[in-house]
C-alpha cells in the first residue's frame, strides 16, 4: 500500500519485550534507495518507504518523535 505526506497511519512495534501500537502521520515519502536523513534511520531501503511523526505524552507540551517503520507494516489509521 502507498501513502502520501498527510496520511494518518498506525503500526505494531516491539522493544523491551512488548508490543506497542503507534499512530503518527505521514511527514516524507523516502524514494526507493533514499536514507530519510533523520537520527538513527539506518541503510537506504530498496521500495518507496515513509518518516512518520508520532505525538509524544498527553499535554501537547512533548516534541513529537520520528520514526522510518518498514513500509510492510504500515495500515491507514
Amino acid at each position: 500500500m502507498q501513502f502520501k505526506k498527510g496520511d494518518r497511519v498506525t503500526w505494531l512495534s516491539s522493544a523491551g519485550g512488548s508490543w506497542k501500537e503507534k499512530t503518527g502521520i505521514v511527514v516524507k515519502v523516502v524514494k526507493a534507495g533514499e536514507s530519510p536523513k533523520v537520527a538513527g534511520s539506518g541503510w537506504p531501503r530498496d521500495h518507496e518507504s515513509y518518516v512518520v511523526e508520532v505525538p509524544q505524552g498527553t499535554t501537547g507540551k512533548a516534541k513529537p518523535r520520528l520514526y522510518w517503520p518498514r513500509a510492510t507494516q504500515l495500515s491507514p489509521a
